[in-house]
């Protein structure tokens, strides 16, 4: 039975879109990339869609990768046991080919446009994509307050607690898990498990969990520093060419890990909070707050304040999808759709 992986190649942040795009391009794992270009609601998301499904049905893993700004459309689906990956290159993502033909070749869909008409529909476009920039711009400032007050929740908490118990507990499951077993094989993979969406906070980690034998939940309500464990696995994941996944925080999105998962072991590490919770059944849980022994008093406040400014990002980036929807209007009624439904079947039969 084919099992299915799902998670976002890029968030945004506080800094702004971050991507890990360039994780899966790559050639030394990949026979074949394909890089579907075209402008939006030309189709790419149900092409990759249909592709997934096609592969699911012949049996094999499959791995979707959805769009942190509408995590109902897909930016990207994997097919690893063909060495088969096909990504949506347009921006903010935008790609180009690496090994153009060898490896890597354009679908353009934007060669179905009626170009004539959508000249007509410049300057509607434009004042679109203008109105969706700067509401990612404003979302990315809420998201930049709520990561200040963070640290600054942070910097309180982790000054007051027992690291020494808490590190004395993560080293104890740094030894259990046997990284020797997963030799090296491929490479560990960055790219986000959770986002900021319009629909608000969305995580895929239970389609991790639900592959792994073995989980480890690291329970951290208080916002401690759980570094050590995260970081010294995924260092000898790098050093030993562990394949494997590294999944970040989209609000600290190259320094903090939440969750990583190695699939030779099937073993899968994540955290728990109040923003992403994990069930337990058939997990070892390690609850911080118990190990250190520490009850948080006076940050009720912040996280209030932190979870509004989440909200109110996710509002912006919910705002920016009804603008981007109806920019969708003026090239769906451009597009030669016959055309391109019979080119996409072509592609998914000599794809799949």
């Amino acid at each position: 039975m084919s099992t299915v992986l799902e998670y976002f190649p890029g968030a945004n942040t506080p800094g702004g879109f971050f991507s890990y795009y360039h994780n899966i391009l790559t050639p030394a794992e990949n026979n074949r990339m394909y890089i579907v270009k075209g402008g939006p609601g030309t189709g790419k998301s149900t092409f990759m869609k249909k592709l997934g499904t096609r592969a699911k049905e012949k049996g094999y893993d499959v791995e979707l990768l959805h769009c942190s700004s509408d995590p109902d459309s897909l930016d990207g689906v994997t097919v690893r046991e063909l060495g088969i990956s096909v990504i949506d290159g347009t921006s903010p993502h935008v790609c180009d080919p690496i090994v153009p033909g060898a490896f890597d070749e354009i679908l353009n869909f934007g060669d179905f446009f009626d170009t004539n008409k959508l000249a007509k529909d410049k300057d509607s476009i434009i004042k679109l994509q203008n109105s969706i920039s700067t509401c990612f711009k404003d979302a990315y400032t809420y998201l930049s307050a709520a990561n200040s007050i963070c640290v600054k929740c942070c910097r309180h908490i982790n000054a007051d607690i027992n690291i020494h118990a808490i590190n004395a507990a993560l080293s104890s499951i740094i030894n259990e898990i046997d990284l020797s077993a997963a030799f090296g094989s491929g490479n560990a993979k960055d790219f986000f498990l959770s986002g900021i969406t319009p629909l608000g906070l969305i995580n895929y980690i239970q389609t991790f969990a639900d592959v792994a034998d073995k989980i480890y939940v690291i329970k951290n309500d208080i916002h401690a520093d759980v570094s050590l464990l995260f970081n010294t696995v995924a260092n000898i994941m790098r050093k030993q060419n562990i394949d494997g996944y590294i999944f970040y925080c989209p609000m600290s999105p190259s320094d903090k890990i939440e969750h990583i998962y190695i699939p030779a072991l099937k073993t899968f590490i994540t955290s728990s909070n109040r923003f992403h919770t994990v069930p337990d059944s058939n997990a070892d849980v390690y609850d911080i707050a118990l190990i250190a022994n520490y009850t948080p008093s006076d940050i009720a406040d912040d996280e209030e304040f932190f979870s509004k400014m989440i909200s109110y990002a996710s509002e912006c980036v919910k705002k920016a999808k009804s603008l981007h929807d109806k920019l969708e209007e003026s090239y769906v009624s451009a597009m030669n759709f016959d055309s391109l439904n019979e080119y996409s079947k072509n592609l998914i039969n000599s794809i799949i």
